[in-house]
């Protein structure tokens, strides 16, 4: 498969969406409320908690192992099925049935090897969010209420 058809792929699947909705969407809420709750509050220090709520968030999806869970399905070594019929004994069959059926095990293993594509494609992906949280996560907790405050000085 090329990239666009694993990027396409990625993008149809409805179960990869519903877990990245969770996986962006509770971090977008956290920010979003806590930003108003330190408005409201005149702190910024409202908002420099939500990194450690982001960082949970992350730490849930690392824990799902979704990507992990997935790369999994692709270490499978395994003798194929065209191959064992290649070298077993099949003179109990006809030519052609022979044929037909090494044809179907060959078009078997190339679906798998496309869902192999697309599994280690959606492992990496997955594993790029999980970074990226923890990231987005650790530096607004760590820097998140001295950077808004360059921006914005409640008067205290």
């Amino acid at each position: 498969m090329t990239n666009d058809e694993l990027r396409k792929s990625f993008k149809e699947s409805p179960a990869i969406k519903r877990y990245q909705r969770i996986a962006w969407i509770f971090p977008l809420i956290i920010c979003v409320s806590s930003v108003l709750l330190s408005i409201y509050q005149s702190s910024w220090e409202y908002f420099s908690r939500a990194g450690s709520l982001i960082v949970l968030v992350a730490v849930y999806v690392a824990y799902k192992d979704w990507s992990g869970d997935i790369y999994q399905v692709i270490k499978k070594d395994y003798f194929t099925m065209s191959e064992f019929l290649a070298i077993g004994c099949l003179d109990s069959l006809a030519n052609d049935e022979r044929n037909k059926v090494i044809r179907k095990c060959k078009e078997i293993e190339d679906t798998q090897n496309r869902n192999k594509s697309f599994v280690t494609y959606a492992s990496r992906r997955f594993r790029k969010m999980e970074a990226v949280l923890l990231a987005i996560g650790t530096l607004i907790w760590g820097y998140g209420d001295s950077i808004l405050n360059l921006i914005w000085r409640f008067n205290a």
